[in-house]
């Protein structure tokens, strides 16, 4: 038996307890798999949003700086020098 482990090895924990006995059955055990695959592909999909937001809020930062030190740069409020 070889082959037993696998099921357990791709399940987390938390599956594994409620559902032990399920991993006898190879079919019940890749439909688990593939809700395994499908909590992965949303980590990944968030993971990659939060990389393109990243990139904008760096953009934005150094357009910003650019902006400054050529002193373009508008202010939207009345500046007081006192």
């Amino acid at each position: 038996m070889p082959n037993s482990r696998i099921p357990s090895i791709m399940a987390s924990p938390t599956q594994h307890t409620p559902y032990g006995q399920i991993y006898n059955n190879s079919l019940r055990a890749a439909d688990i798999r593939k809700a395994g695959m499908f909590h992965l592909l949303i980590a990944v999909a968030f993971t990659m949003m939060g990389m393109v937001a990243d990139a904008f809020t760096t953009s934005l930062t150094l357009r910003l700086h650019q902006k400054e030190s050529s002193q373009r740069t508008e202010i939207a409020w009345p500046v007081l020098f006192f």
